[in-house]
């Protein structure tokens, strides 16, 4: 945690970090409690149907009825997790901007990026400097790109890389960049690359 605070009875603590991905197919199987199979909500008797969208064991959806999978009522349940098995895997939307980017950026035939090897390295080494938190590190990788364009061989470029990335892997840690700031600059550096 980052930042306590103690005010009387009261200990309020801010994260330092927060990072946010996508769950696996295998965390989100974990975490359900019911498969969705059936496309009614409801028998004709007005009864929920088992696998359907207000399956009991992912809550209660009236007062008086008891959860099927923590057995409380509708005030206490706080509700759990069902998926979906699609019959075919589809692009989450949410990525659709990012994954035409790498389409577009790719060579049709043998699946390499269109770009030459050592601006590929630069753009992993930035990518690297910004994990550890370091625009400064991010910077003195940004002068690098002049030399890069002079030298063909990438073993120069790989060695100035790692010397740049070494010195500031360690002194990263203790350094606080405003997270925002980072996903800024990452955002920026992936629309330039691309």
């Amino acid at each position: 945690m980052g930042v306590k605070e103690d005010t009387g009875d009261i200990i309020t603590a801010w994260p330092d970090q927060l990072k946010m991905r996508c769950y696996t197919q295998a965390e989100i199987h974990a975490l359900s409690e019911v498969e969705i199979t059936q496309v009614q909500v409801a028998d004709r008797d007005g009864e929920i149907v088992a696998g359907g969208l207000h399956d009991l064991k992912m809550g209660p959806t009236k007062r008086g009825e008891r959860c099927h999978t923590c057995d409380k009522t509708e005030r206490y349940c706080p509700g759990h997790c069902g998926h979906i098995n699609l019959a075919k895997p589809c692009l989450n939307p949410l990525f659709y901007n990012e994954l035409k980017q790498l389409i577009v950026a790719t060579c049709y035939e043998c699946g390499q990026f269109l770009c030459h090897e050592n601006k590929q390295r630069l753009f992993e080494a930035r990518l690297e400097a910004l994990s550890y938190g370091s625009i400064e590190c991010y910077n003195q990788l940004a002068q690098v790109q002049p030399m890069m364009e002079e030298q063909e061989g990438r073993d120069g470029l790989d060695q100035v890389c790692q010397t740049i990335l070494g010195k500031y892997k360690e002194s990263a840690k203790k350094e606080h960049t405003p997270t925002r700031t980072l996903v800024d600059l990452k955002a920026q550096l992936v629309e330039d690359f691309f």
